[in-house]
């Protein structure tokens, strides 16, 4: 029974934030590449990653180290965590109505539980893959927001990728 309710959340959950907000396009749909904070944010976003969006990011170059630079070490921004906060809330509701007709998936979190453990995860990822861009991206301000990263107390999956991205940058 535990099984079936991870499964359902999560299948649940796994509708990315652009459900809520589609103006960040879809892994189909990545914007043009002058508009950096959008093309970032589907890199940040993105279920499957298998559209292009990192090397969209890459394409980039400079000018996206600033924002991947803020993301990885202040975290997504408020408007991007009520949005999460507020879809999470959302799935929870849904787990619960899905419970009313199936016995067998039981919602064993509370609401909290359940939006505090995928808020994390949420902003961890964000992270994650700002680190992953950032040595992607290269050069010496990639480097530099890696290298101030590393100070920071971060998530030990965090950490891993702000290390390995930092190995792939010179100097």
């Amino acid at each position: 029974m535990r099984g079936a309710v991870i499964a359902l959340t999560a299948v649940i959950v796994g509708v990315s934030v652009r459900t809520a907000d589609a103006s960040f396009g879809t892994r189909d749909q990545i914007p043009a590449p002058t508009d950096v904070e959008n093309v970032i944010q589907v890199w940040l976003e993105c279920d499957e990653c298998t559209g292009g969006e990192l090397q969209a990011v890459v394409t980039l170059g400079p000018k996206a180290v600033p924002i991947l630079a803020s993301m990885l070490q202040k975290g997504p921004a408020k408007e991007r965590l009520d949005a999460q906060r507020k879809h999470l809330l959302k799935r929870y509701g849904s787990l619960r109505d899905y419970q009313k007709t199936h016995s067998d998936a039981r919602v064993t979190e509370s609401e909290d539980e359940f939006v505090g453990r995928y808020m994390n995860k949420y902003e961890t990822l964000q992270r994650i893959r700002a680190a992953r861009a950032l040595g992607a991206i290269g050069g010496a301000d990639a480097r530099n927001a890696l290298d101030q990263a590393l100070k920071l107390p971060l998530s030990p999956e965090v950490l891993k990728a702000v290390k390995e991205s930092r190995a792939k940058i010179a100097g």
